[in-house]
């Protein structure tokens, strides 16, 4: 299994892999991640982006030749009223389930830590779905800690 930087000969093989990602997501908590049909299409962009760019973070897992799993996120701004002005934000994070549970995950977030630390930033952050304690347990192996709770409400 390697981990390493995605590219653009990637993308077509990663998109699969974020229809699965937004389809779990909407499954968990249609209120909070309902997706507008075909989402995962506006994410080739963003990979291109992130792809050429010193401030992203989009890795790939590959095994036998094949994408088994991604990580996308990207240097953030901080508001302005707050000391840690850049910080890194994971946003999506998918390994296939038949290939869990060996590491690919960490090895995933480990490297866009690395390549935050490269970008300068001090801090990294993430959003969980509430319902997702595998991936908890994943994000707090990688030194991850709860800093905020977020609240929905229908109105």
């Amino acid at each position: 299994m390697t981990i390493r930087p995605g590219n653009a000969e990637d993308i077509a093989s990663v998109l699969p892999l974020v229809a699965k990602t937004v389809a779990f997501h909407e499954h968990l908590d249609p209120a909070r991640f309902g997706a507008i049909p075909d989402a995962y299409l506006r994410y080739d962009g963003w990979m291109r982006r992130s792809a050429e760019s010193e401030t992203g973070a989009f890795f790939v897992a590959e095994e036998d030749g094949n994408i088994v799993g991604f990580l996308l996120g990207q240097v953030q701004d901080e508001v302005g009223i707050y000391r840690t002005g850049k910080y890194g934000m994971l946003h999506d994070l998918w390994v296939e389930p038949e290939q869990r549970r060996k590491g690919i995950g960490q090895g995933l977030v480990l490297a866009a830590l690395e390549r935050f630390r490269q970008a300068g930033v001090q801090q990294v952050r993430l959003d969980s779905a509430a319902q997702n304690k595998p991936a908890q347990a994943l994000f707090a192996a990688c030194g991850f800690r709860p800093s905020v709770t977020e609240m929905l409400t229908e109105v």
